[in-house]
């Protein structure tokens, strides 16, 4: 038996090609702010305005201190620029927390989302 994401246009449910094809779609819609797709863009927008953002203090530290005043990962000697150097060469955020293990997760997910809502924000 086949489930109902997997059926046909028969019954109505969306092949699981399609939904992933809507969910590229809606991306690319949010990327683009194509107000022309039903509005779908200003709607993923209106949504993201409230959305709480990672609060820095608890992402990033920057002290005269350390590393000249660098901003690090709290709680560590990493700076930031790195996490981003590090994806822009193509490794997986895995790959640079293996490389950092002080660093956590969490934070770098924080960091990026935060980055991103900044980004999509002021664009």
């Amino acid at each position: 038996m086949r489930s109902s994401l997997a059926q046909g246009p028969k019954t109505g449910a969306l092949s699981l090609r399609k939904l992933q094809n809507a969910r590229r779609s809606a991306r690319s819609n949010q990327l683009l702010g194509d107000k022309e797709a039903g509005g779908q863009a200003t709607r993923i927008f209106a949504t993201m305005a409230f959305m709480k953002m990672p609060d820095l203090s608890k992402i990033l530290h920057s002290d005269p201190e350390i590393l000249g005043g660098t901003p690090v990962f709290v709680g560590t000697r990493v700076p930031v620029q790195s996490l981003f150097d590090h994806l822009e060469a193509g490794e997986s955020i895995d790959d640079f927390i293996e490389g950092f293990p002080s660093v956590r997760r969490e934070q770098v997910i924080a960091l990026l989302e935060r980055s991103r809502q900044e980004l999509l924000r002021t664009g």
